[in-house]
């Protein structure tokens, strides 16, 4: 899958990113639009922290995999699992963050705002994923 493809189905809808800091931002839009089509109808809104945790899991792609990435919404009956996949076999870590320290806090922010969160190892890489709950 190269950069802006779009692969989408009733439950489900994923597209891929370049490795660099502007797609962080596109990657954030992308979720939120695609949360709104799979949710269509339902009367699901948008959860507040997912923008914040796709815009964590996207950076952490871009800064410490330093590779392209791919975003997946999947829908359920009460679950909107969003993940992220980069090409970097390590797994990510919480932190404590100095109260100084200008980063250090996305997983802990995930941990905060999803419902539940891990990590997947795939073939070429791993998958960060977030669960929330939908009303």
């Amino acid at each position: 899958m190269k950069d802006g493809d779009v692969v989408a189905g009733p439950t489900a809808v994923q597209r891929s990113f370049r490795a660099e800091a502007a797609a962080v931002s596109d990657a954030r839009r992308f979720a939120v639009e695609a949360w709104n089509g799979l949710c269509d109808g339902s009367g699901d809104e948008v959860n507040g922290g997912m923008p914040l945790v796709v815009s964590e899991l996207a950076t952490n792609a871009v800064l410490h995999a330093g590779s392209g990435f791919a975003v997946t919404l999947t829908h359920d009956d009460d679950v909107m699992r969003v993940a992220v996949a980069d090409d970097e076999r390590e797994r990510p870590a919480p932190v404590d963050a100095a109260g100084s320290a200008v980063g250090g806090r996305g997983l802990r922010i995930v941990d905060l705002l999803a419902d539940r969160w891990g990590v997947d190892d795939l073939a070429d890489g791993k998958s960060v994923w977030v669960e929330f709950r939908l009303d």
